[in-house]
């Protein structure tokens, strides 16, 4: 996978057999109540964490043109310019003519490496103003203001003899809070500029972040096409208080389980046509939701009473699990 590019097909192949495996009992049978997708979301945005193979394929492929951009003198770096980009650089390359497959996966590794690359300021002599990647935001880092300086403008342009920041023509130049975060970019004069990596701390490519740069990008794809919701928790926060509980794992597990509402209550069941009724088995007074299984029901709160649990305990609702 840090090769090739493995068919989408493939991956989910092999995404499908750990989902069966997970959701499956030991007779083989199992119900997905929630799609692959949403369990390979993090664990702080409401899914399970599990690894979703074609962006994984992609954030390892990604590492492989972070090395090139890196060690250019390497000898497989060498080896591709000859090859592919005698006259450029490998964010610049083309395809060519008749390429190897290796070239074409490491093409599409380099589609996630220039969402997450950025230029770190040191004299300002390399980086365009208008079209690179410089500022400092989060998801796009190319100025937005409308060009009031040549198209040909370097980041020099903005400095002062004295290597500072020229704060007058900076907020001349651009909007307020465009002047705000380019004032906020440290300067190494006495360096050249230098390609980073913007979503780790020392501006080095770790897969980790390309891989969850990578979730985040199709998830704002998803979100603005409508196609997909946010987390049904409460909050972010709520999430991450969860896994951070000092239980047995099992037990968190249960309780993703009943924040998710997918517990296999009877009112679940009915929901997915499984069951004919949703009446409690137990005290046959009320449906059996998920609280009710676990906290409403008369039997259950026998139960609670013998382990001597808050008498408040009956009142949690779903929202409540995680705090």
């Amino acid at each position: 996978m840090s090769v090739f590019c493995l068919p989408v097909g493939l991956c989910r192949e092999i995404g499908s057999i750990i989902a069966k495996f997970w959701c499956s009992k030991s007779d083989g049978r199992g119900i997905h109540w929630k799609t692959w997708r949403f369990m390979c979301r993090h664990k702080s945005d409401g899914g399970l964490g599990f690894r979703e193979l074609t962006s994984f394929n992609q954030a390892l492929l990604c590492k492989q043109g972070w090395q090139l951009l890196e060690f250019p003198h390497s000898l497989i770096a060498r080896m591709l310019k000859a090859r592919y980009f005698p006259q450029s650089d490998f964010l610049a390359a083309s395809s060519g003519s008749l390429p190897s497959f290796t070239w074409q996966s490491l093409l599409w590794g380099r589609d996630l490496l220039r969402l997450g690359l950025r230029w770190r300021i040191g004299d300002g002599r390399l980086v365009n103003i208008y079209g690179d990647p410089w500022m400092p935001y989060d998801h796009f880092f190319t100025i937005q203001s409308i060009p009031t300086l040549p198209a040909t403008s370097r980041v020099c342009d903005l400095l002062t003899v004295s290597g500072g920041w020229d704060v007058g023509k900076v907020y001349a130049t651009f909007s307020f809070l465009e002047a705000e975060a380019i004032l906020s970019i440290p300067l190494m004069c006495d360096t050249l500029d230098r390609r980073i990596w913007n979503f780790t701390k020392n501006g080095r490519y770790s897969v980790k972040s390309g891989y969850w740069d990578a979730l985040e990008y199709k998830r704002l794809e998803e979100l603005s096409t409508g196609s997909v919701t946010g987390p049904s928790f409460s909050s972010l926060k709520s999430w991450k208080h969860l896994w951070k509980l000092k239980v047995p794992q099992k037990i968190l597990h249960l309780l993703w389980r009943v924040a998710q509402d997918i517990l296999h209550s009877k009112e679940v069941l009915f929901r997915c046509r499984i069951t004919q009724g949703e009446v409690c088995c137990l005290c046959f007074a009320t449906r059996e939701t998920t609280l009710h299984a676990l906290v409403g029901c008369v039997v259950c709160l026998q139960v609670w009473e013998a382990l001597d649990f808050p008498s408040d305990f009956r009142l949690l609702t779903i929202a409540d699990v995680g705090t």
